[in-house]
Order: structure tokens, then C-alpha cells, then sequence
């Protein structure tokens, strides 16, 4: 290892070049870090918020009598439920990436909620030839289970979102929700819009990839900067050094010329009058002997 260092780096210039080179990977990785978190959160913050307006519309569009009646005949066959279907499937056919917009009732028990009208229809989604779980239409008087997602639950007093990603078999998935609220201001339903965000968390991978072969990119350029830096730094230290070697080896009328940049005109000027001053003390011990 010491062969090596000596064959590429001048005395003391590994010590420059080493902390400068990983300085700027660490520096680059750590920016380029808090660019990619800063464009996710906004990718995502504006999804999730464009899923909040779209369930605020949509709720303050659905006639909540008419929920009410469908909940009280539980005829998924009516004209009523046909128009609200249709107009969640509007919302659908308007944006692509939504997967689904649907409205729950909320039961005065706690936790215990049921569809009431969904603008999606059963779909394979994953392509695996069977209809499960997550695939089927959402009909009317299914529970639904929101039991633990905070979002939701937010929902049911003001408008909301998920506030990460959420994956499964089937996907990866952002929803958003608002309330639709009766007489005294009290929550009777929820429309809830479910978002494919599975292009969402393909370009965040991306978005990782590009910026990870960035940093690879960047290391033999970091590298060949850092070698260039500690070399010009070094180069004074070098110029000393041989001087100093000339010196411990009684050439004592060895001069550096006074050229170069200023650090090493320094250089030079102090290593000139060290070595006059020392061959000069030795002419006079010489003279006295």
C-alpha cells in the first residue's frame, strides 16, 4: 500500500486527497438526498391533495337524501343508485388513475361503516385470472374496513388523505376522503377516492436510480479533482521536501529558485535563509576550528 501511495502521491498529498475526495462524495450523496425527498414530498403532497379536492367536489355534489334512501331500501337495482354510479364513473373516466370513487355510510356504533354506491365495477386487476379481496365491486351494505386507517377516520370531520403510499397484491395505492354531512353538522356518509399510485412509486424509483448512477458517475471526476487539488497544494510541500533532503545531506548552499506562485515563493525565501543561516553558521565554526 505504501508503494502505491508513493507512486501516485507526492509526500503528504494522500492526506489532502483522501478527506477532499470522500468530502465530495458525501457532499453530493447528501444534497442529492434532500432533492429527492423534496421533489417526492411535493410530488406527493399535490397528489394528495388533488385527491382531497376531488372528494370535497364530490361530496358536496351527491345528494345526501338520496343516500339515505338507498340505505333505507338497500336496492342496488334503483334509478338512484344507477344516476349516483354514473357520476362516479364520470369522475373515473376523467382521471385514469383513479381506481375507484366511493361513498360509507357511517353507523352511530364506533368502527362500523358500509358501502353505499362504488363507480367501479369487479376487474382483475393483477391479471392472475382470479377475482378477490381488493378486485370485487363494492356493493351496497358491504362492511367496509376502515378500522385502523387514520386517514379515514380523519375524514369523517374534515377532508384528508393517506399520508404515505399504500401497497398490496394488488398494487400500490394513495386514497383521499371527505365528509358528507346531514342536519347539525354531523357526518352520515364519506366519499372516498382510491388513486393508482403504482406510476407514482415507479417514478420515485426512478428518480432513486438516476440519482444513485449520478453519484457513480461523479466518482472518478471527484476523484480526478481531488488528485489535481492536493497536487497543487502539495506542490510546495514537495518543492520544501526535496530542499529539506538537500540540506540533511550537508548540501548547504542549495537554493530554491524564486519563481512560481506566491506559497511557493514563500517557500522558497523561508528555505533560503534557513539554509544561509545554517552555512553560514558553518563557516564560522570552520573559521575558528
Amino acid at each position: 500500500m505504501t508503494n502505491i501511495h508513493d507512486e501516485f502521491f507526492s509526500p503528504y498529498q494522500r492526506y489532502i486527497f483522501w478527506p477532499l475526495w470522500i468530502l465530495s462524495i458525501a457532499m453530493t450523496i447528501v444534497i442529492s438526498g434532500i432533492l429527492y425527498w423534496v421533489l417526492a414530498t411535493q410530488q406527493l403532497n399535490e397528489t394528495r391533495e388533488e385527491l382531497q379536492n376531488i372528494a370535497t367536489k364530490t361530496a358536496a355534489f351527491l345528494p345526501l337524501s338520496i343516500h339515505e334512501k338507498l340505505i333505507e331500501s338497500e336496492n342496488q337495482k334503483s334509478d338512484d343508485y344507477e344516476l349516483l354510479q354514473l357520476y362516479l364513473q364520470s369522475i373515473m373516466a376523467g382521471n385514469p388513475k383513479i381506481h375507484d370513487v366511493f361513498t360509507v355510510r357511517v353507523e352511530e356504533r364506533a368502527d362500523i361503516y358500509e358501502y353505499i354506491v362504488s363507480g367501479r365495477d369487479t376487474k382483475d386487476i393483477n391479471s392472475d385470472n382470479l377475482i378477490e379481496g381488493f378486485e370485487e365491486k363494492k356493493m351496497l351494505g358491504n362492511e367496509a374496513n376502515f378500522g385502523d386507517n387514520k386517514a379515514f377516520k380523519a375524514g369523517l370531520e374534515n377532508p384528508s388523505s393517506d399520508e404515505e403510499i399504500t401497497y398490496n397484491g394488488w398494487g400500490a395505492w394513495l386514497s383521499g376522503y371527505a365528509p358528507m354531512k346531514g342536519t347539525e353538522n354531523k357526518t352520515l356518509a364519506v366519499v372516498g377516492v382510491s388513486y393508482d399510485a403504482e406510476t407514482l412509486s415507479d417514478e420515485r424509483q426512478q428518480s432513486l436510480l438516476v440519482i444513485i448512477y449520478f453519484n457513480l458517475i461523479l466518482i472518478i471526476p471527484y476523484a480526478l479533482m481531488a488528485y489535481l487539488i492536493s497536487k497543487r497544494v502539495n506542490k510546495p510541500y514537495k518543492i520544501l521536501s526535496k530542499a529539506m533532503n538537500e540540506l540533511s545531506h550537508g548540501n548547504f548552499d542549495h537554493r530554491l529558485p524564486f519563481e512560481g506562485k506566491a506559497e511557493e515563493k514563500i517557500f522558497s525565501e523561508l528555505f533560503n535563509n534557513m539554509a544561509e543561516m545554517y552555512e553560514n553558521e558553518i563557516k564560522n565554526r570552520t573559521e575558528k576550528e
